[in-house]
């Protein structure tokens, strides 16, 4: 009997010290997910006015990827607006 509290003893301390570090872990990623998001979106206006000025200048091929690049942007924007919906609840 003593073998068995010695045993939930020690894995209770294990799962506190792992409660810690989650907790810490998932306020970072509600403070690191927004930032990733703002950091995306003012990429994706620089892009956007380079695009424009590659289309002005008639290099079409360029903005085009450009442009697919901003989408690919805004579709990872997608997914860690998700992401940070489920961390904080």
């Amino acid at each position: 009997m003593t073998e068995n509290h010695k045993h939930h003893h020690e894995h209770h301390h294990e799962h506190d010290s792992e409660s810690k570090s989650d907790k810490h872990d998932l306020e970072r990623l509600k403070i690191l997910l927004p930032h990733w998001i703002e950091h995306n979106q003012s990429h994706a206006k620089e892009f956007k006015k380079w695009a424009d000025i590659a289309r002005e200048k008639s290099i079409t091929e360029t903005a085009a990827l450009i442009e697919k690049a901003i989408k690919s942007m805004e579709e990872a924007d997608s997914y860690l607006q998700t992401a940070l919906n489920r961390v904080i609840g």
